[in-house]
């Protein structure tokens, strides 16, 4: 009669919780995420990323991720952003505005689709499960953080200019 049917006593093991289900750690969400990378561009984004890793309990990697935007993406994103806005002055400088935007944009565009493929699944699990999300004060506190970091990085490139030609 119970043919087919094998049952299998399994010893009680310690109860999982998905980490991204831990409401004991907000996250940034992915509206937020993508409004502080039009506010301060893609390092907002990318940094905030980096501490949903750090709630997810990924520490390294998070760590990781943050010295890299600092590093390497936020003088980058400096370069980039100060090369357009003096090619865009120089050629037609009504459409600097617009050039700038678009920029932006873009940047948007691409940090929300990386936040989504690396973290679409638990921030849906979250908003599923109805769990708290990081405030927007602690995001504008971020974004503030980050314009003073481009902004750092713009005095050093200066006065990097300004050794290097001796003006």
């Amino acid at each position: 009669m119970d043919e087919g049917i094998y049952t299998r006593a399994v010893a009680p093991t310690a109860s999982f919780r998905d980490p991204a289900l831990d409401p004991q750690r907000p996250w940034f969400n992915l509206g937020t995420i993508i409004v502080a990378t039009v506010l301060a561009t893609s390092v907002a984004g990318l940094l905030m990323i980096a501490l949903n890793y750090a709630a997810h309990g990924r520490k390294r990697l998070s760590w990781v991720l943050r010295i890299a935007v600092f590093a390497l993406v936020a003088p980058a994103v400096v370069v980039l952003s100060y090369a357009l806005l003096l090619l865009s002055y120089n050629h037609d400088s009504r459409f600097a505005w617009m050039d700038m935007t678009i920029s932006t944009l873009i940047q948007a565009m691409v940090v929300g689709a990386l936040a989504y493929c690396l973290q679409g699944k638990e921030l849906n699990a979250r908003y599923r499960a109805k769990l708290p999300m990081r405030s927007w004060l602690v995001s504008a506190g971020l974004i503030a953080g980050v314009w003073v970091t481009l902004v750092l990085w713009l005095v050093l490139f200066a006065l990097g200019s300004h050794v290097i030609t001796g003006r």
